[in-house]
């Protein structure tokens, strides 16, 4: 039971995913005919653009579905139909390429080549799409093992061994080639105005009578060619409900389509197809996969699940079927199909010979575009870096005696940090002090020493061995007294060092040792006591591309010093300019690695918001004062990678325009291009807004954008 339920399910996923990707394939189908001007064609990809993604949800929707009821007939479909739907997965990255990709490049060669690209791929979708269900309905050429190979085609005649290509499935695919154009053309009949809906208007009057003929002779082809056909319309009576439905959305195009009454006859477009996708299910049930030979067919039962994995499938179903809704309702929003399709079936019954009273345009919020004098800028991140920065270290050895400071406290210069225990160094310098002295004494004695041996030299009395030795003792005894009074000015040293002092004013940061630890004061492995930074003033290092910074040098000239003039600064948390200072560094050389040069401005920090390490941003006007257009910047919209603003025109027409965007100021956005002083772009209510449709506009009083650098935000 379980696997006839499963059966229907898929056949009504199939017939919804037809409906939804069926208009947008058949506005594929008719982009060159009914669109002239690139302005046309920009509508009618815009009226499909916001849900054509969404629609092939409902495909992997089918797909999912497919492996959790039927794995066998997804694994032999594949297998079998393996050149044909690689094909269609190429067509599909076609058309998604022809839409994504028109915009990317103002030029008509572009825009001719992806709209030949988003034509050739739907037509040939709509042609598969149909081929591959007359392939379906009318059997496949498979062995007693379960495989078939389909070739392209053989002699495109109905016999025990067919290709993909024959007489029916050629009718099959012009059929639905021709029923996806009428419904692509009655979507855009609904959502594109002007030129684009009376060209529109004259195909679904012109492709109606060929459906009918098409739809005829398809019928009376799967009559001939599906014996299976015949015995379900014999067995199953209630079969017939799925024609009835065809045949019910045939004629309500007709009829709904010569009053004039689109959204009725897109819904009867939509339940034609449906009807025509469930009677191509009941025509081959209770087959999955039928064969040429009926003997060999894939039924049901052979194809599913086992009744547990059916069961469990079903459960994973229901959310998995309540998200796709969800993602559907969503992407169409306030004028989705799944409600215009509600509206369009309750429309059957619930409206009159007569339109009715015009809708009211609906209302939106303007603003002005207006003209300011602005002086264009170039921002940039960068670091807070102090001018000065140290790290404090014990310069000699011993146990720290007492920490002199609050952490993070500001200090000045001279100011005892840290206090090493001097007793050591005391006595050192005790010991060298008296080493002196008795240098000292060394020296006078042996110079009275020499003094008398030279006075007496002459009687004779010294000879000059004696005089020698005493002139040498001298001379030690002198070295000695410069060795003592080395030691003495170490000792002090030491001596001085055991109290650690701010080299410079600035605020120190946490202390890293304790009363009490030891300390290593040798040259190379010293211990790191805390560390100290200036602050007033602060230096702001920066990198520029090399391209600017070339402009810069030609801006500027080769000064020495850099730029003069002031250069504003925010911080993260700032929304205004609160600090301003100046260039005072250029880098010699730009980075081989990123290509870029580092420059360097010094601020005044007299209140200390400006701390070394902080993220901030730097802005360096360029150019003259100019008059700039200015729009609010919530009017920007954006389509890909295209920024786009509606604009009301002087008929309350919306008109899509594309814009180059500036900088930011105040709020308001600057636009390099796209716009005219006095445009009235829409502000609020955009979602309400449809290219060439009227609104009912109401002015937002304007505001003022900044004219300075240094006082925009």
């Amino acid at each position: 039971m379980l696997a006839h339920v499963w059966f229907f399910i898929i056949a009504a996923l199939l017939g919804v995913y037809v409906v939804l990707d069926g208009f947008d394939i058949g506005a594929g189908i008719l982009h060159l005919r009914v669109a002239k001007t690139n302005e046309e064609r920009e509508a009618v990809l815009r009226s499909i653009g916001p849900v054509w993604d969404g629609n092939e949800v409902w495909l992997i929707v089918v797909g999912g579905a497919l492996v959790l009821a039927f794995p066998t007939l997804y694994a032999q479909s594949f297998s079998g139909f393996y050149l044909p739907l690689m094909i269609v997965l190429w067509l599909l990255l076609f058309r998604a390429l022809g839409i994504e990709l028109r915009h990317q490049l103002e030029h008509r060669l572009w825009h001719q080549l992806w709209d030949a690209a988003f034509f050739g791929a739907s037509f040939l979708l709509a042609i598969f799409f149909g081929a591959a269900l007359g392939n379906v309905v009318r059997g496949v050429d498979m062995d007693v093992q379960g495989h078939f190979f389909a070739p392209l085609w053989t002699d495109f005649s109905v016999g025990p061994h067919p290709g993909i290509l024959d007489w029916y499935t050629l009718l099959t695919a012009l059929t639905s080639t021709c029923a996806l154009a009428q419904h692509g053309a009655l979507w855009l009949l609904m959502r594109v105005p002007g030129e684009v809906r009376r060209r529109s208007q004259s195909i679904v009057s012109r492709l109606w009578p060929a459906v009918l003929v098409l739809v005829v002779l398809t019928t009376a082809g799967t009559y001939l060619v599906q014996p299976q056909m015949r015995h379900n319309l014999g067995a199953y009576p209630l079969g017939w409900l799925a024609p009835a439905f065809s045949i019910a959305g045939l004629l309500g195009i007709r009829l709904f389509a010569a009053k004039q009454r689109w959204r009725a006859a897109f819904g009867s477009s939509a339940l034609f197809l449906f009807g025509m996708l469930l009677s191509a299910a009941f025509a081959i049930y209770p087959h999955v996969l039928p064969a040429r030979d009926a003997a060999l067919g894939l039924t049901l039962q052979e194809a599913a699940s086992s009744a547990y994995g059916l069961r469990v499938a079903l459960y994973w179903f229901v959310p998995g079927i309540l998200i796709a809704i969800g993602y559907s309702t969503y992407i169409y929003r306030a004028s989705s199909l799944v409600l215009g399709l509600a509206i369009s079936l309750a429309s059957f019954g619930c409206q009159g010979k007569g339109q009715g009273p015009a809708p009211t345009p609906p209302e939106v919020l303007v603003a002005t575009a207006t003209a300011k004098t602005f002086t264009e800028w170039d921002e940039y991140p960068g670091r807070v870096a102090p001018v000065e920065s140290v790290e404090i270290r014990a310069r000699v050895g011993g146990y720290l005696q007492s920490v002199s400071f609050r952490d993070g406290a500001r200090v000045e210069k001279g100011t005892v940090l840290f206090v090493i225990d001097p007793r050591p160094y005391r006595a050192t310098l005790k010991a060298a002090e008296a080493e002196m002295a008795q240098a000292k004494a060394r020296v006078e004695t042996s110079t009275l020493l020499l003094q008398r041996a030279q006075a007496i030299k002459a009687s004779g009395a010294v000879s000059q061995d004696t005089l020698d030795t005493r002139l040498q003792d001298s001379l030690m005894a002198q070295a000695d007294l410069q060795s003592a009074q080395a030691a003495v000015e170490s000792a002090r040293l030491d001596m001085a060092w055991t109290q650690v002092r701010a080299p410079f004013s600035g605020r120190v940061g946490r202390r890293l040792v304790h009363p009490g630890d030891l300390v290593q004061g040798s040259t190379s492995g010293s211990t790191l006591l805390t560390t100290l930074v200036s602050e007033n003033p602060v230096h702001f290092y920066f990198t520029v591309d090399e391209a600017s910074a070339l402009r810069y040098a030609r801006l500027w000239g080769n000064t020495e010093d850099g730029k003069a003039e002031p250069i504003p600064a925010r911080l993260v948390d700032e929304s205004g300019i609160e600090h301003e200072g100046q260039i005072d560094f250029i880098d010699n050389r730009i980075d081989e690695r990123s290509g870029t040069r580092e420059l360097r401005a010094v601020f005044s920090n007299d209140d200390g918001s400006l701390i070394p390490g902080m993220f901030g941003t730097v802005r360096i006007p360029h150019g003259d004062a100019h008059e700039a257009l200015f729009i609010p910047d919530r009017a920007i919209m954006a389509d890909q990678l295209i920024q786009f603003v509606f604009v009301v025109g002087d008929e309350n027409l919306v008109e899509r325009r594309t814009v180059e965007l500036g900088p930011v100021v105040d709020g308001q956005r600057l636009i390099r291009s796209g716009l005219n002083p006095g445009d009235r772009v829409i502000i609020a209510g955009t979602q309400r807004a449809r290219p060439g449709a009227p609104v009912t506009p109401s002015e937002e009083a304007p505001s003022d954008a900044a004219t300075e650098p240094g006082a925009a935000q």
